[in-house]
């Protein structure tokens, strides 16, 4: 079974953050997206890690190996990156009124000592052209490290509204 570990509302906020780890408890992490909408239109959402409860998270040029595959309503395509910032979940979020914003899961696993955090995940958005796009993806955090702490944001401006859950 799962149990709720934190729930973070946005409300014009510029990340938001989970440090209710216990690495020692737990062998993976689940999260749930509600409506998660980005101030800006055409931003990507992603995440990052820390691995000191969250006083700084990693943001180093090639920090993070990150991949993922979708589909519209006309297309398919993947975007990849082998030396990020950032584990890039999807891109190019609208952020019009009435949009649903970014909605589904995201599982971390390999968060302890010596092992490299591993994510995949499933979401469904609407794209600043206007599109629904189902995408499912994988990143790494490319350091063997003791993660106890994530970030959630987007490239750019605020996280207008949605909720996040962390189980």
């Amino acid at each position: 079974g799962r149990k709720l570990l934190a729930t973070k509302t946005a409300s014009a906020s510029a990340t938001l953050d989970f440090t209710e780890f216990d690495n020692a408890l737990y062998r993976r992490y689940e999260f749930e997206f509600d409506d998660i909408l980005p101030a800006t239109s055409g931003e990507d959402f992603i995440l990052r890690t820390s691995t000191n409860a969250g006083s700084s998270y990693d943001a180093g040029a090639s920090d993070y190996r990150w991949s993922y595959g979708g589909t519209t309503n006309s297309a398919t395509y993947v975007s990849a990156s082998s030396g990020d910032t950032a584990i890039e979940i999807c891109g190019l979020v609208s952020s019009a009124a009435g949009d649903f914003g970014v909605c589904g899961e995201l599982e971390l696993m390999a968060c302890k000592t010596g092992r490299r955090t591993l994510s995949k995940s499933f979401v469904v958005y609407e794209s600043s052209s206007n599109v629904t796009v189902q995408v499912t993806g994988g990143g790494t955090r490319l350091a063997t490290q003791d993660t106890d702490a994530v970030r959630f944001l987007f490239t750019a401006g605020a996280i207008t509204s949605g909720t996040i859950r962390m189980f």
